[in-house]
């Protein structure tokens, strides 16, 4: 759930830095139309973690004994995309493959693109099918969010911008989850720490660069990004940002198909000395 609210505000802030592209009349135009719709869609995700999981197995509100059992023995398993955690006959968790996916509206923000270029209802609904069917669907997996279109050609002048609006959109997203409660996607003690001194400094951004970065830095956590670690943040930017994919290829400055927190922190716009490690 919140990573689900979490993944709309980030579309919101991109939608807002994409639309500099346009024309003023066809910024306005565009950015009220997708701002409204995303905010739309951010407010209609009502669905708890137990929502979306007891509203798979049939679960009726009168079970709470039970759900509240099947809840603790699942908090410590960790499903792949498109499963979630049952409990067998003996008590033990264990993951399968979704049986239904929670229902969404048919909002652009909710639906996600494939690497087939076929566009599903949500992210829950192409890892389900992909859990389902898993020889048939072995090279489809989430390309980005939103319908699948046709893309926009990288401009290079909108290349060379790219930092600058990515560095706002970590610094606006930074600032915004600062205001949300923890437990619902929002920042941490200390990075709210951090997100009052990156206010307070002359490169403000610096700071959420680094924040982004090290939550991205997770698997390994070795100060490098592989593409599947960018991967989340490609799906959010992409369908916006049509120089997404050339800008990430130009971090990587040594062609070894990783991003060094140097590569990252340079190819943002920072110097040396600026660059914490």
């Amino acid at each position: 759930m919140a990573f689900s609210r979490v993944v709309i505000l980030l579309c919101i802030v991109a939608v807002a830095l994409a639309s500099k592209h346009k024309t003023k009349h066809q910024q306005i135009k565009a950015a009220r139309h997708e701002i409204r719709n995303a905010k739309k869609a951010l407010e209609s995700l009502t669905y708890t973690k137990e929502e979306q999981i007891y509203s798979i197995d049939g679960y009726q509100e009168e079970n709470e004994e039970s759900v509240n059992d099947v809840s603790d023995k699942c908090h410590t398993l960790q499903c792949p995309p498109g499963e979630t955690c049952y409990v067998d006959g003996n008590g033990a968790p264990y993951c399968d493959c979704v049986e239904l996916c929670p229902e969404e509206e048919n909002d652009p923000f909710i639906q996600v693109c494939s690497t087939t270029n076929v566009t599903y209802r949500s992210q829950c609904e192409l890892y389900r099918l992909r859990c389902a069917n898993p020889t048939e669907m072995d090279v489809e997996q989430l390309d980005y969010f939103g319908p699948c279109k046709i893309m926009e050609q990288c401009n290079p002048a909108d290349l060379v911008m790219f930092p600058e609006r990515m560095r706002t959109w970590f610094f606006e997203v930074m600032k915004e989850l600062s205001g949300w409660a923890e437990q619902e996607g929002g920042l941490d003690e200390e990075e709210r720490r951090v997100e009052k001194e990156a206010e307070a400094e002359t490169k403000p951004w610096r700071r959420p660069l680094h924040w982004k970065f090290f939550n991205m830095d997770i698997a390994p956590n070795d100060f490098h990004l592989s593409t599947a670690e960018l991967k989340p943040m490609r799906a959010q930017l992409l369908p916006m940002e049509p120089c997404t994919d050339a800008f990430i290829a130009s971090c990587d400055t040594n062609d070894d198909d990783l991003i060094s927190i140097v590569e990252w922190g340079k190819c943002m716009g920072l110097n040396d000395d600026e660059i914490l490690y």
